[in-house]
C-alpha cells in the first residue's frame, strides 16, 4: 500500500512538472505573440499619422489657393 501511494505520488508530482512547463512555454509563445502584435500595431499608427499629415498639408495647400 505504501509503495503504491510513492508511486502514485511521484506519478503526480511528475504530471505537475509536466503541466508547468506546459504553462511556462505558452505563456513565453504568447507574450511572443504579443510583441509582434505591439510592433505592427505601432507600425500602422505610424503609418496613419503620415496618411493623416499629408491629408492636412494637402488641405492646407488647397485652402491657400482658394485665398489666393
Amino acid at each position: 500500500m505504501l509503495l503504491s501511494k510513492s508511486v502514485d505520488q511521484a506519478t503526480l508530482e511528475v504530471e505537475e512538472e509536466q503541466e508547468l512547463e506546459e504553462i511556462r512555454k505558452y505563456k513565453y509563445e504568447y507574450h511572443k505573440r504579443r510583441q509582434l502584435e505591439d510592433g505592427d500595431w505601432q507600425q500602422e499608427v505610424k503609418r496613419e499619422i503620415q496618411r493623416i499629415k499629408i491629408k492636412n498639408k494637402a488641405l492646407e495647400n488647397a485652402r491657400m489657393k482658394r485665398k489666393q
